[in-house]
């Protein structure tokens, strides 16, 4: 079973050290002199963390002989720490268990401790587990030596079992020690021993005993350590980790008792509070924030109804310019062409496009951005980037202007559409003409005409053409040709035209997205590095502030 020997305090003010040591070398917000001075404090506080980590825990463990003092010890351990060879030559005296690294620190003044007892198991490396002799066979002399020397412990552990949970030598020691009573803890091992009814009689008895002498309230532990140590898993073995979990927790509480005594969450706090005072930019920041979250929805918003005036700003004649090509790529037979150039001059002009009635042109808008960030900005201290939307959108004309060449890209669409465009002409125009030239001649003679190729007849025929469309019969059918082809012309170059619309609108929207979504990413990384350095000094803030750090209670 894993102990957690962390607390959430120490961690939170590990971080926070770390943090605020980062503001130091490598933040924004403070200034070289603060810098300084908040080094230097988080210096001191690793310095404090380092002592404080190393402050061992010092228990006393007092019990008869025979009730499993040693057992406990190697079950803590989780390994053989506790053997005979210990004890055996001292048998009148204190054996010390610790860790090599660290120092007990009780001095010279005790004749009555052994040398100690060194280990390398860091699992209790900063707990100091002090064996005194068994107080059955601790002579009445001795008896003022446990009671110096318990000043020293942090607790002391009351060890019996089930035969000598009240053997009065124990509860004579007892009340000489009572003045220490406030860091008793009691444990009953050995209980895998009794059956659960002997179990619950034995701690009935023991805890009235104690009730009657020390405590409404004492801290009994009935384990058994064999268990423990052998790992089954018993409710023995359980109530020996529960123990372990307690000797633990006040092994942190000491560390964090130390810390404070140390007073450097205070310290912090001063100097956090006097920065503070100094800098009045938090919520100037936050403003900029907020202000900056705006303009990005704004700017997010403004590319479906930017894309004409974006083009529009890059080339004022584009759409005629898509017209120009759009017909030069095709052939017109001259009535329609003639009439399309009739057609085109009567065509009203493109209309100016706004970004809406309230905002204006799109410059104008990103004018007002500029001006109301730039306002934001003003009365923030430090090294704040520089930001110009309008600049931004200045250069993205320039060189859009320049690089726009789409036209000779759209030289080689709609090749199929051309020629089909061509046979429509011939045969839309070609049919009046037919029946015009059936009229002229007479069925009859067209009928001859096929049957009798006679160059000479047909030669006759088209001379004396001309003289009969000077007739009245002639001239009516010449007008109505003409009537008919102008119709004809006027309807094909009207398609012709709307399809060519169309497309121009088309192709204006594409690329004007395009345009649109590309000035936008230009206009949002104009401005992501006043963001970055807004968001990056908010973090400072709240760093110096401590926000989300815990303090320890």
């Amino acid at each position: 079973m894993k102990i957690s020997k962390t607390p959430d305090a120490l961690v939170n003010l590990k971080i926070r050290l770390d943090q605020l040591d980062g503001l130091a070398t490598e933040g924004s917000l403070l200034s070289g002199k603060d810098k300084e001075r908040v080094s230097a404090l988080c210096g001191k506080g690793r310095e404090t963390l380092v002592t404080a980590g190393q402050t061992p825990l010092k228990i006393g463990l007092l019990g008869g002989t025979g009730v499993g003092k040693s057992s406990i010890i190697n079950a803590l351990a989780e390994q053989v720490v506790s053997v005979a060879s210990h004890k055996r030559p001292y048998t009148d005296k204190v054996v010390v268990y610790c860790h090599k690294e660290i120092e007990p620190g009780f001095g010279d003044d005790y004749s009555f401790l052994a040398p100690p007892a060194e280990h390398e198991i860091d699992g209790i490396k900063h707990i100091i587990i002090c064996d005194m002799p068994d107080y059955d066979s601790l002579v009445k002399t001795h008896h003022q030596m446990v009671m110096d020397f318990t000043v020293e412990l942090d607790l002391l552990i009351w060890v019996t079992s089930p035969e000598k949970y009240a053997d009065g030598a124990m509860w004579e020691l007892m009340k000489l020690l009572k003045k220490s009573s406030k860091n008793f803890s009691f444990v009953l091992n050995k209980r895998d021993e009794l059956s659960e009814e002997d179990l619950v009689k034995v701690m009935g008895r023991f805890t009235i005993m104690l009730q009657q002498s020390f405590t409404d309230s004492p801290r009994i532990f009935a384990l058994s350590a064999k268990e423990a140590f052998a790992g089954d898993d018993s409710p023995g073995s359980r109530e020996f980790h529960r123990f372990a979990s307690f000797i633990f927790k006040e092994r942190r509480e000491k560390e964090l008792l130390a810390i404070k005594a140390a007073n450097i969450e205070e310290e912090i706090d001063d100097l956090v509070q006097g920065i503070l005072k100094d800098l009045r930019m938090g919520q100037d920041i936050q403003r900029l924030l907020k202000t900056l979250e705006e303009v990005e929805t704004d700017l997010d918003a403004l590319k479906e109804t930017a894309s004409n005036e974006v083009l529009d700003l890059i080339d004022t004649n584009l759409e005629d310019r898509l017209f120009n090509v759009l017909e030069d790529r095709d052939t017109y037979l001259w009535p329609v062409r003639l009439a399309n150039n009739l057609l085109r001059r009567f065509m009203p002009s493109a209309k100016r496009m706004h970004v809406s009635k309230e905002m204006g042109s799109l410059p104008e808008y990103i004018k007002a951005l500029d001006n109301r960030l730039n306002s934001t900005i003003v009365g923030l201290t430090g090294d704040v980037p520089t930001l110009s939307l309008s600049e931004r959108l200045e250069g993205f004309i320039r060189k859009n202007r320049q690089s726009l060449d789409i036209l000779t890209e759209l030289s080689h669409l709609g090749q199929w559409g051309t020629r089909f465009f061509i046979m429509r002409q011939w045969l839309y125009l070609g049919v009046p003409v037919i029946f015009f030239f059936f009229h002229m001649f007479g069925a009859h003679q067209i009928s001859e005409l096929s049957e009798f190729l006679d160059p000479l007849k047909i030669i006759h025929d088209l001379f004396n053409l001309p003289l009969r469309l000077f007739q009245g019969e002639g001239a009516v059918a010449f007008a109505s040709l003409i009537l008919i082809e102008g119709v004809i012309s006027i309807h094909l170059s009207s398609m012709k035209l709307k399809h060519l619309t169309t497309l121009v609108n088309k192709i204006k929207t594409t690329i004007g997205e395009g345009m649109a979504a590309g000035l936008m990413e230009q206009l949002i990384e104009e401005f992501s590095l006043m963001r970055k350095w807004s968001q990056r000094i908010d973090n400072e803030f709240k760093i110096l502030k401590g926000d989300g750090a815990g303090r320890m209670e």
